[in-house]
């Protein structure tokens, strides 16, 4: 993908899992993406996400990636106004 990453122009979320044993290379691929609107997200397995696409946390995940779009797909909202 990193060949392609600087074509990418929307919004994207980097998430990656400590102890996710397909992933890795997350940081490489924010860090390729360029001036896009990125957000890069990397927690310690101490908060409850581990494991591919965070499989042993998925309401951490999930929480993490629904706030993520709230932010996206409503602008003027951050988590922190919620």
């Amino acid at each position: 993908m990193l060949d392609s990453a600087q074509k990418i122009v929307c919004p994207t979320l980097v998430l990656e899992s400590e102890g996710d044993p397909v992933g890795g290379g997350g940081r490489i691929l924010f860090d390729a993406l360029g001036s896009t609107v990125t957000v890069y997200l990397d927690p310690p397995a101490s908060s409850g996400l581990a494991g591919h696409c965070g499989g042993l946390g998925q309401q951490v995940w999930e929480r993490l990636v629904f706030d993520w779009l709230d932010t996206v797909l409503t602008p003027t909202r951050t988590a922190a106004d919620r």
